[in-house]
């Protein structure tokens, strides 16, 4: 998307509030809210400022569970 000349930060929106509103699930998914999901992932930089930092992310966490060490 970025090579293709999306901003940054519609990239994040097309992942997560745009992703989850296509898939009818926005009122459990795509947003930082009360009730919703609270899945999210880190990384050492601001993915709005260079988005290739999603590729390399330093915590990850699904379902209260942290899968940071998980082998793949």
């Amino acid at each position: 998307m970025a090579d293709a000349g999306m901003s940054h930060v519609d990239i994040l929106k097309a992942a997560t509030i745009n992703a989850a509103d296509a898939m009818n699930k926005s009122s459990e998914l795509g947003s930082i809210s009360v009730g919703k999901w609270g899945d999210f992932v880190a990384t050492n930089s601001n993915p709005l400022e260079d988005i290739r930092a999603l590729e390399n992310l330093v915590f990850v966490m699904k379902a209260g569970i942290d899968y940071t060490h998980i082998q793949k």
